[in-house]
């Protein structure tokens, strides 16, 4: 088995330092084969070529930089992680950068094979958040290292800002190769005069929202900081873009009205049809389309932080412990007002260039959370129209190689990396190395779709098998955290032209079987399986922020996927729809009667197809749950069923997977008897979304044959 390339890994952390410590040097690894300088060099040309003054070497920094260099060799690792566990800003800390003073630290490393300096800078410059850490504004200082295991090569550089500190002697005067450290007198840059008003809170209106009125000097992200708001999710409920600017009397939008707005709509063809939820399911199943925009924008707090694998040069105010900092001195209080205002007027682009480990990004002016599917697709980008005109191969293995960075974000033994499978998401298997002869278990990346996926949803989804996971017989894939503890990580990368959510979860153990082998007592194992996995969902307790997709009747007509119904017929030919609207009223009438009907929804898997089970004895287990949400139960035997249809014996499997759920769990011959339907339902869903993707060059075929299976399943339904 092939060891696992990983050509590049980079995080950035930018933290303050209140004080000084010490902590032990890590030991020096293997002697490295180029030179800290080129380094910074090749940093200090780029940053010249953009108009920007040379970072300047720093002694401190120096030390740092390449004793985390070392020590990445020494275990022959690339990670931010040092000695002891230790953070950049810890090593920071410890080492007496700054000598006391409040400072900010970003470092970046990269790790790979006969790795140069050069092909390191430029898989930099390929990213957006490296390319923001080597042309930042903010920073004055720099230090690198270089050092080397075998052929591997482990570079790290850390760029520095001392608050208070004058301005570097020597601003302007690149370092050239050779010289780790150069000085040149020059003057002191000025610093305008700004009049800064400082953020007050202000006091929430009556229906709970808080808006607060922009003032001179101050920017968005020391508004997030004052309210203590993460600066992404304010840009998410004001519908900015990164680099949005703000001018004094703006209203920003804090907090969204907390009332409960809850609508229950009629079954209608153009609205979405929003069934009661069962009594022993919390959350409502109907909120209103801005409630649902809401559910998703509004993150859980503690899950949207700053991620030590994918954010650079944050400003003071995003960091944590920044409240504690807040509450020292008038002095203090003067100086950060100051910096934050010179910083807001200054550089609040930069600042919004800056990424949050679980906040999705959208190209141009396209809201995820509000932007059909269909129509996203169709608008999309020079740079994303030509990674989706690539063979569907090409696609895969620049994905793989975002998958790689991102796996970097894990604290995970990797030998070797398996592309599974390209459709909507990206997946890969996971080989883990063996460690003193004991098998490890395997894991799945997943590379989500970003116009389908957004960071909120994918986050809920690992809550659900969170909660699943404590359920012992459903044996539910776990979701594995990063090394910020967080489950989803956004990641872009050269070739990939918008960034993705990423997740990992444990593989499941079993074997997988076609269509042909699954045998009625196959069957009722699933039918178990399903009934356990409904209780557990009755069970579970959404925690804020969750947010699932609705297989109701606008579920199924394209809502779920977020397709955009009208544009998805417009691809179809007279006879389908004909076909189409033919079963759609069948289908329309089944919800209907199902809406009606008390403790017949709730969580489902939504997805239950043959191709996401495995058998390991048995016990039937599910393995992808990105379709799963609020929706009627039975639907989700039928999906089973659907995937199934073309089986002589389907009377029999469904008898067997109806005896199989009802020895666990009671079904009613009333909810039972819509199967047949339900399943015309799910290939009307199935039509929806691959219309959605026929235009995609890599898809084309496959989606074009998938609408064929689709209808001519609904002519038979039909007969």
């Amino acid at each position: 088995m092939r060891k696992l390339l990983i050509s590049l890994v980079f995080a950035a952390f930018v933290l303050p330092i209140w004080q000084v410590s010490a902590s032990p040097s890590p030991e020096p690894g293997s002697a490295p084969l180029l030179t800290p300088s080129q380094i910074i060099s090749g940093i200090n040309s780029y940053r010249a070529a953009n108009g920007l003054p040379s970072y300047q070497s720093n002694s401190t920094l120096m030390q740092l930089a390449q004793g985390q260099a070392d020590y990445q060799a020494s275990i022959e690792t690339v990670t931010h992680t040092g000695p002891g566990g230790t953070r950049p800003i810890d090593r920071a800390y410890s080492i007496g950068y700054g000598n006391g003073n409040t400072v900010f630290v970003s470092e970046i490393i990269y790790g790979g094979y006969t790795a140069t300096v050069d092909i390191a800078i430029t898989w930099w410059k390929g990213s957006s958040i490296h390319n923001s850490t080597m042309l930042a504004s903010t920073y004055q200082e720099i230090g690198a290292g270089v050092a080397s295991s075998g052929d591997r090569m482990f570079f790290t550089a850390v760029t520095g800002y001392v608050v208070g500190a004058p301005a570097p002697e020597n601003a302007g005067v690149p370092i050239v190769a050779g010289d780790d450290e150069t000085s040149t007198e020059s003057e002191a840059p000025s610093v305008p005069s700004i009049i800064i008003i400082p953020v007050t809170k202000s006091e929430p209106r009556e229906d709970g929202s808080i808006i607060h009125t922009v003032r001179t000097g101050q920017a968005l992200w020391n508004i997030a900081a004052v309210y203590d708001v993460p600066l992404e999710e304010l840009l998410e409920i004001n519908n900015l873009p990164q680099n949005a600017i703000i001018f004094s009397g703006d209203e920003i939008i804090v907090q969204e009205a907390t009332e409960p707005v809850v609508e229950v709509e009629p079954t209608t063809d153009s609205q979405i049809d929003t069934p009661e939820p069962t009594e022993a399911v919390a959350p409502t199943i109907a909120p209103t389309e801005a409630a649902a925009i809401v559910e998703e924008a509004t993150a859980d707090e503690a899950e949207v932080n700053t991620s030590a694998s994918a954010v650079a040069a944050l400003p003071p105010a995003e960091q944590p412990g920044i409240t504690g900092f807040f509450q020292g001195s008038t002095a203090r209080w003067i100086m950060v007002i100051a910096f934050v205002g010179l910083l807001g007027v200054l550089g609040t682009s930069l600042v919004m260039q800056q990424r949050t480990v679980e906040t999705a990004t959208v190209t141009g002016n396209l809201d995820p959370l509000t932007t059909p599917l269909n129509v996203a697709l169709s608008s999309e980008s020079q740079e994303e129209k030509q990674f989706e005109e690539l063979p569907r191969k090409e696609q895969f293995e620049h994905l793989q190689r975002l998958g790689e960075v991102a796996l970097m974000t894990y604290d995970l033994k990797i030998e070797d990396i398996k592309p599974h499978n390209h459709w909507l998401n990206a997946s890969f298997k996971l080989l883990s190395a063996s460690e003193d002869g004991a098998d490890n278990p395997d894991y799945l990346l997943r590379i989500h779709h970003p116009k389908l996926h957004t960071a909120a949803r994918v986050r809920s989804e690992m809550q659900w098998l969170a909660h699943l996971r404590e359920h012992a017989d459903l044996q539910a894939p776990e979701p594995i955290k990063n090394i910020e503890d967080k489950w989803v990580t956004m990641m872009d990368a050269p070739g990939v032209p918008e960034k993705r959510a990423c997740t990992i979860l444990t593989w499941p153990s079993g074997k997988q079987l076609t269509a042909k082998q699954v045998t009625q007592k196959k069957m009722g194992q699933v039918g178990a399986w399903l009934a356990r996995l409904h209780e557990a969902g009755q069970e579970f307790d959404p925690p804020k922020g969750f947010t699932r997709p609705k297989w109701d009747w606008a579920g199924l007509q394209g809502k779920a996927f977020n397709v955009k119904r009208d544009a998805a017929r417009a691809d179809l030919s007279d006879e389908q729809l004909e076909i189409l609207d033919a079963a759609k009223e069948q289908i329309k009438d089944t919800m209907g009667q199902l809406e009606k009907r008390k403790n017949a929804l709730g969580l489902i898997h939504g997805n239950l197809g043959v191709d996401n089970l495995v058998f390991d004895g048995d016990e039937a287990k599910a393995t992808d749950f990105a379709a799963s949400g609020w929706g009627y139960y039975v639907y989700d035997l039928a999906v089973t069923l659907h995937s199934l249809a073309n089986r002589d014996n389907l009377p029999k499997l469904e008898t067997a997977l109806l005896k199989g759920y009802r020895n666990v769990r009671p079904l009613p011959d009333e909810e039972a008897t819509n199967i047949k339907t339900l399943m015309a339902g799910r290939s009307m869903s199935q039509v929806y979304l691959m219309t959605a993707l026929i235009d995609q060059p890599a898809f084309h075929k496959q989606a074009e044959e998938r609408i064929q299976e689709q209808f001519d399943y609904l002519a038979t339904y039909l007969i």
